[in-house]
């Protein structure tokens, strides 16, 4: 995989480039929930590395609370995520995930659904003010981002991805990352891409509830109708 000491330079020049847009209300919510699960095939290929093809789960670990008012993109909340995987490395996948795909899809990875119209606003708000050059489709039932950009820092990393993230749950469907490391004469290239396979919504124990309580209710009345007797 890519080496991680590029990960967290990438991540925090990222942080310098965030611009406000005026305060707006809108009608985004999440359409995914605390441990659901997304069951990906990935596989991963470069010329330097052995083409591995496996599958890997997304758990939502946890999203953060939709304020009204945003600002801009960067307020836009965002979710934690947990990655297994009994083929990859998890911990380098998920770095890969967060640190150096995210940021060239400016955070799209999970989003907020219910209002893609402001979404798109925000990026293209956003876009002005980044180092990646984002492209957005907000078609019916998809949301496409892609972004590319190019690093000159004692290498030169250019970088590509493309998200196609769905309407009703906020998650990517599908998703191809590629980047070309050139440093000297030597050059090292990385493709992953994800396929979506299954989704998984977390449990809802709203209705195991509901009967716990009318269990616990009738046994109630019984004892109250054989205490009279």
């Amino acid at each position: 995989m890519f080496d991680r000491n590029h990960f967290f330079v990438l991540a925090l020049m990222a942080l310098f480039f965030i611009g406000p847009v005026a305060a707006t209300t809108h009608q985004l919510r999440w359409g995914t929930a605390v441990n659901d699960r997304f069951i990906y095939s990935v596989t991963e290929q470069g010329n330097k590395i052995e083409t591995t093809t496996g599958n890997a789960t997304m758990i939502i670990g946890g999203l953060d609370s939709l304020p009204q008012d945003i600002s801009s993109y960067y307020d836009v909340p965002t979710a934690t995520i947990k990655i297994e995987s009994e083929i990859f490395d998890t911990e380098l996948l998920l770095e890969t995930l967060t640190d150096l795909i995210s940021p060239v899809l400016i955070g799209s990875l999970v989003v907020p659904v219910g209002d893609f119209d402001f979404l798109t606003q925000l990026c293209l708000d956003f876009q002005t003010e980044t180092v990646y050059s984002i492209s957005i489709n907000n078609n019916a039932n998809e949301w496409i981002i892609s972004g590319h950009g190019t690093f000159e820092d004692g290498i030169t990393l250019e970088q590509s991805a493309s998200a196609t993230i769905s309407k009703d749950t906020g998650v990517f469907k599908t998703l191809t990352y590629s980047s070309t490391t050139t440093q000297g004469s030597s050059t090292t290239t990385l493709t992953l891409t994800f396929t979506l396979l299954e989704y998984i919504p977390a449990p809802d124990y709203t209705l195991f509830i509901i009967i716990g309580a009318a269990i616990v209710g009738v046994v109630v009345v019984i004892i109250f109708i054989l205490k009279r007797r």
